[in-house]
C-alpha cells in the first residue's frame, strides 16, 4: 500500500511512504512551491499508480479569528491562502486518479512523531532537510500507526 502525504500551505511538502509486509518504508519526498508543479506531478502519475494507493491531507481550517491579526489589520488581505488552493488541487488529483482522501488534524501528528520517533519508525538515519517533508511524513507514520496499518507501538 502506497500512502500519499500531503502538508499543504505557499510551500507543499509531499512524502510517498510505503508498507510491505507489515513494515512502513520512505520512498521518497520533495517539496511543491505552486499549483503549477503539482499538475506536472499528476502527469508523471498517471501511469505510474499502484493500487491501493491513499492521499493523507493536513486539514486546513480558516477559524473565524484568524482574519486579524493582534493590532486589528487584516491578516488575509492580498493572501491567496495557498493551503486552501493546494488543498483544491490535491482533492482534484485524488478525484481524477480515484484515490480515497484522508484528512487530518495538523496538532494530531506532530506530538505523535518527533524526529527521534520519526526515523526509528521509518528505519531512517536521517530526514530530509525540509520541514515540510518532514511534517508530510508525519501525517503518513500518525495514519499507518492509528489505523493499524504496520506492527508496532501507536
Amino acid at each position: 500500500m502506497n500512502i500519499h502525504c500531503w502538508d499543504p500551505g505557499r510551500t507543499t511538502g509531499y512524502a510517498l511512504l510505503q508498507i510491505e509486509q507489515g513494515r512502513l518504508q520512505f520512498v521518497r519526498g520533495c517539496t511543491y512551491n505552486n499549483v503549477h508543479d503539482l499538475t506536472a506531478l499528476a502527469h508523471t502519475w498517471i501511469h505510474t499508480i499502484d493500487y491501493p494507493e491513499i492521499f493523507v491531507v493536513e486539514e486546513f481550517v480558516l477559524y473565524p479569528g484568524s482574519t486579524k491579526r493582534p493590532m486589528g489589520e487584516r491578516s488575509l488581505i492580498w493572501n491567496d491562502m495557498p493551503a486552501a488552493i493546494v488543498r483544491g488541487q490535491i482533492e482534484f488529483l485524488a478525484d481524477w486518479l480515484h484515490i480515497e482522501v484522508k484528512y487530518q488534524k495538523a496538532a494530531n501528528m506532530k506530538p505523535f512523531a518527533s524526529a527521534g520517533l520519526l526515523k526509528s519508525r521509518l528505519g531512517l538515519t536521517k530526514l530530509p532537510a525540509s520541514e515540510h517533508i518532514r511534517d508530510a511524513m508525519r501525517h503518513g507514520c500518525y495514519y499507518a500507526f492509528s489505523h493499524q496499518l504496520v506492527a508496532g507501538v501507536k
